[in-house]
């Protein structure tokens, strides 16, 4: 901050982080004790998740005032175990305080046995995943868990990625919302399940499908949901289109979100994949979370072309019925 920029979120809008020789992607935070905790899709500059040694672990940093980060190691990895659904990836960490006052990281674990330079996938699969820790800093991943996944009533796996938790106050539940993983085999879907203790969970089928035009890249990534402090309607987020409902399970047809955001075209080349943000900050970037911090409202945001992205944040305030972006 200076003289002629007194105002923190000035500072604030103006981060690009990634940890130092990384880059960052779908992410989590969450505030504890005074101090920001970030978990990230962790892969090396230039490189993209269908090279082999990237995207496989979680990267977590910290800060206090979400200007100055430090990066503190990788708590949770790839599992390696050769028929696990985690056995290649681990990616897109969410993460909750449960009532039990312990954390719970969400996150996506894949199997993908055919990385460059022999790309395919053929054996392709992902599942969702929980870490429990007490601390933010040390991580345990269930026996239970460690297989398949978190499996839902009846033994099977949750299939899918991009997990959001939210508690439902009213019903007195969990709601896990994910991005449906079926490789064409059905429409586009944010599927969200139940849970009384944040590990066994029930399936309760789509809450959003999708039925507008195919996109370059999943219309329905990165689902992230809250309530609207005005109006009370529950707000669901995607990388470029949200929608809006009365109730936390179904959603009509999404629209475009109002403000330049997403990654916005094809690649042109493997690796070349460019962000609707440019690196200066045009626009909120995607896979975007929404948090408070010392009474400033803020957008996290993915920015960048692919293998170089960074993480950045865009004040806005709150609306009577939506939010508008500070300076608009």
């Amino acid at each position: 901050m200076t003289a002629a920029d007194p105002h923190p979120r000035n500072a604030i809008a103006r981060v690009r982080y990634a940890p130092p020789g990384e880059y960052v992607k779908d992410h989590g935070l969450i505030q504890h004790a005074g101090l920001w905790h970030l978990f990230s899709i962790s892969g090396g500059l230039g490189h993209t998740w269908q090279d082999v040694g990237h995207e496989e672990r979680i990267s977590h940093s910290t800060s206090r005032d979400l200007i100055h980060w430090e990066m503190r190691g990788h708590p949770v990895q790839a599992s390696q175990q050769a028929g696990f659904n985690d056995e290649h990836m681990a990616v897109a960490p969410f993460v909750v305080c449960g009532h039990d006052q312990r954390f719970y990281m969400f996150y996506s674990g894949w199997r993908h046995p055919h990385k460059r330079p022999h790309f395919s996938l053929e054996g392709h699969h992902q599942s969702i995943y929980v870490a429990v820790s007490r601390d933010l800093f040390q991580w345990d991943i269930p026996e239970a868990v460690k297989p398949k996944g978190i499996l839902v009533i009846g033994g099977d796996p949750i299939v899918g990625r991009d997990p959001h938790v939210l508690w439902d106050d009213e019903r007195g539940r969990w709601l896990l919302f994910y991005t449906d993983e079926s490789l064409g085999q059905r429409p586009p879907a944010v599927w969200v399940a139940e849970s009384a203790d944040l590990m066994a969970w029930r399936n309760l089928g789509p809450a959003l499908v999708w039925d507008g035009d195919l996109m370059p890249f999943s219309p329905v990534e990165s689902p992230f949901v809250l309530r609207h402090p005005h109006s009370g309607k529950y707000l669901l987020f995607l990388n470029w289109h949200y929608a809006v409902s009365d109730e936390p399970l179904h959603f009509q047809k999404a629209q475009r979100l109002p403000f330049r955001c997403g990654i916005e075209r094809l690649p042109n080349a493997p690796g070349d994949y460019a962000g609707g943000c440019d690196y200066e900050g045009v626009g909120v970037g995607f896979a975007r979370e929404i948090i408070e911090h010392e009474r400033q409202m803020y957008m996290s945001g993915v920015m960048g072309r692919d293998g170089h992205m960074v993480l950045g944040f865009t004040p806005f305030s709150w609306t009577d019925e939506f939010l508008k972006l500070d300076g608009e």
